[in-house]
């Protein structure tokens, strides 16, 4: 319930001539090393000495009442409605492996131990291991998340459907993160038009981060190109399966742009057909059949030399109309 005055006060700065800014990935759960909950003192000496103190029953018996009592610290135990509110969602331990998912409540349930013993032990079991932590109200990420100098991030490392990296059992903003905005505060809430949407994901990151060449459809910039159904595209990835790819991606590309252009040969509903294009002056009108012909587009663009085309039908976000997307060497 902090958001409205953290929003009030970063505000006020922006007011005041500071350039602030902020991003989310608008879930309700943080993740973190499941490490950070014990106090910073007990972690004097890194890893191995605090697992030492764990073990040690004076030390275990100071780091317990700090966890929950103590206050002059981001104690997360105490900002958490209780030990179902930690998810453990990746290890380095093997032995662990199983427990993936579970909650702390569910894990010292079936090992019959209190919740904060069951957690130091897993600690110790394994420093490095991650957890899931339901720590924040959906009225404070909704209104974090309309704010205009908020962009999206899924603030996660690397994953994978299969290979070692699908081993581990991730927040699902891994995979889910921009198609459940889409999804949820777009389609479904009417939180954020689609145009803001897709500025908090490009432009706006870009400008923060000072990025002259990313970020928008434009001559000389780099094209990285995401279709999409804006009816259809949704996030699948859930806390108790996150191993999920996003449906409604069907013609995915990360389109980047070695001296090239981007063209997008449209048919638009009023039943005009033309060419879009990043990196192409001039305007350039082709008959509908040339689209399955790349050396047609070729010509059409002045003999350029195309390098990769493919015609495939789609829902691009501006508008329901029948695209394709040709790159061609200039």
């Amino acid at each position: 319930g902090k958001m409205p005055e953290i929003v009030a006060r970063i505000d006020a700065a922006r007011a005041s001539g500071l350039d602030i800014s902020a991003n989310t990935y608008a879930y309700t759960a943080a993740s973190n090393s499941f490490s950070a909950f014990v106090p910073p003192w007990a972690h004097d000496g890194g890893d191995a000495a605090m697992v030492a103190r764990i073990h040690d029953p004076a030390q275990r018996a100071r780091i317990r009442d700090a966890i929950e009592h103590d206050t002059g610290w981001d104690n997360e135990w105490l900002q958490v409605e209780g030990p179902a509110s930690f998810l453990l969602t990746s290890t380095t331990n093997p032995g662990l492996q199983p427990l993936l998912g579970k909650s702390i409540a569910e894990i010292a349930a079936a090992q019959h131990k209190d919740p904060i013993d069951c957690a130091l032990d897993l600690i110790a079991a394994d420093p490095a291991l991650n957890i899931a932590m339901f720590v924040m109200s959906e009225p404070d990420v909704a209104l974090a998340l309309k704010q205009p100098w908020v962009s999206i991030v899924n603030d996660t490392s690397g994953t994978s459907i299969d290979g070692i990296l699908s081993r581990d059992h991730p927040h699902p903003r891994a995979y889910g993160t921009f198609p459940r905005i889409l999804r949820k505060y777009v389609r479904e809430d009417h939180l954020l038009t689609l145009p803001d949407a897709i500025r908090k994901f490009t432009a706006l990151p870009a400008q923060t981060m000072h990025l002259a060449d990313r970020g928008v459809l434009k001559a000389g910039m780099w094209a990285d190109i995401v279709i999409f159904d804006p009816d259809k595209i949704a996030d699948l990835a859930t806390y108790a399966n996150p191993n999920q790819y996003s449906a409604g991606t069907e013609y995915p590309r990360s389109i980047q742009h070695f001296s090239s252009a981007v063209i997008v040969f449209c048919v638009r509903p009023d039943g005009i057909r033309d060419v879009r294009s990043s990196g192409f002056t001039g305007s350039t009108r082709v008959s509908l059949g040339m689209h399955h012909n790349k050396y047609a587009f070729a010509e059409a663009l002045g003999g350029c030399d195309c390098r990769w085309g493919r015609a495939e039908e789609a829902i691009i976000p501006w508008g329901k109309i029948s695209c394709w997307l040709v790159l061609v060497d200039r």
